[in-house]
């Protein structure tokens, strides 16, 4: 075998296929997730105040935990609920829910926090897990433990004057 050539087929081809198969049209499943997780954290928490959510980067936080914390049925609900809610938005506004102006996508979310009986309950199931892993990756954060609150390095102060009997 023609180890020179093999390497040089190598270094041609490799590149070529991870461009082709990094444009591809369609999105992946946790892809669209990304984006709703997105839409939903300037919902809940906007930037203001000298803070811009950006930089805390709860998006990687919420679908790390999506991906590693939750069961192989449970991820399976959550692009059900993806999927119904593009369906929700297709028979409402004729778009799915990316393609959506911001005042749609801010009126849905709404619906979604009050539990909107016309939304699918895999719709509301995927919200409803986004938002807390939102709040939990904020109380979490550089931001909230040092500026917000009083940092602690372990929870618990000792008092050794405390009275046991």
């Amino acid at each position: 075998m023609n180890r020179r050539g093999f390497i040089y087929r190598l270094a041609i081809i490799s590149p070529l296929l991870a461009f082709k198969l990094g444009c591809t049209a369609s999105k992946s499943e946790w892809e669209l997730i990304s984006g709703f997780v997105k839409d939903v954290r300037n919902v809940i928490l906007p930037s203001g105040d000298n803070i811009t959510m950006e930089e805390l980067s709860l998006e990687r936080f919420v679908l790390t935990m999506l991906q590693d914390c939750f069961s192989p049925d449970e991820q399976q609900r959550f692009f059900e609920g993806r999927g119904a809610l593009d369906r929700y938005c297709d028979k409402h506004y004729k778009r799915i829910f990316e393609d959506l102006n911001s005042e749609n996508k801010l009126a849905i979310i709404s619906r979604l926090n009050a539990k909107d009986k016309e939304m699918d309950k895999e719709t509301l199931f995927l919200f409803g897990k986004i938002k807390a892993k939102i709040i939990q990756g904020f109380q979490q954060s550089e931001l909230m433990m040092k500026d917000r609150k009083r940092y602690e390095l372990v929870p618990g102060r000792y008092n050794g004057y405390y009275k046991i009997a």
